[in-house]
């Protein structure tokens, strides 16, 4: 089992190990994406970490996490000119695209980038 928190989308089984929570809901996919981008895991790192004997993630710190709700993220993004309004969010552009929401600076892409982290798969 990982020591860092992990996160998947699975369309087609609903397993969950101990102390893992099951999400539902709607943008689930996009939410998946967010969770599993290198900024998110720098921000569960460095400030939403800290439950339990070990600093492990608690859920009532996930719920603090500050993710943009789909709509909002895209319609900034659009409003800015980085995606188009059909373009679809997937793994491979997530990085830039939030980069680009949050206005970054390059020090501060450098910082993230410079992660140690595994992706995640995504399975339908």
């Amino acid at each position: 089992m990982p020591r860092t928190p992990f996160f998947a989308f699975d369309t087609n089984y609903y397993l969950v190990c101990a102390p893992g929570n099951l999400i539902t809901g709607n943008s689930l996919k996009y939410l998946s994406l967010m969770l599993c981008s290198k900024t998110i895991f720098y921000a569960l790192r460095k400030y939403y970490m800290g439950g339990g004997i070990e600093g492990e993630l608690k859920t009532n710190r996930l719920l603090l996490l500050p993710v943009p709700l789909e709509n909002i993220f895209v319609k900034t993004l659009i409003g800015k000119n980085i995606i188009k309004f059909t373009d679809s969010l997937n793994k491979d552009s997530i990085e830039e695209y939030i980069f680009s929401f949050y206005d970054f600076t390059e020090k501060e892409k450098e910082v993230i980038n410079q992660l140690n982290f595994t992706s995640f798969e995504v399975r339908h």
